[in-house]
C-alpha cells in the first residue's frame, strides 16, 4: 500500500487529485488552507472539524467535517411553520 501524495503529479499542473474529481457526491474538498478566500479555509472556519489523533500533536493535512443540520450526532432542526398556522 502506498501513502497518499494528494496526486502531486496532477496538482502541480493545476488539476485536482483524482479522488476529488471522481467523488460522485462532492464530499471531498481540496485546496489551500492558508488562502482565506478558499473553500477549504471557509470550511475550517465555519464547520465542525474532526482531526484523527489530534492529541498526538501531529500537524493535520486531512480533516473530517460535517454540518450541524441533519447530523446524526445532534437533534434535527425543527421545520419552520408558516405564520398564521398552529
Amino acid at each position: 500500500m502506498e501513502k497518499c501524495t494528494y496526486c502531486l503529479h496532477r496538482t502541480r499542473v493545476g488539476r485536482m487529485p483524482a479522488c476529488v474529481e471522481v467523488c460522485p457526491t462532492g464530499s471531498r474538498k481540496f485546496g489551500n488552507v492558508l488562502d482565506p478566500a478558499s473553500e477549504v479555509a471557509y470550511i475550517l472556519r465555519h464547520k465542525r472539524v474532526y482531526v484523527l489523533k489530534e492529541d498526538v500533536g501531529t500537524i493535520p493535512r486531512f480533516f473530517y467535517y460535517f454540518d450541524e443540520r441533519g447530523s446524526r450526532y445532534h437533534e434535527p432542526i425543527a421545520p419552520v411553520e408558516p405564520e398564521g398556522e398552529a
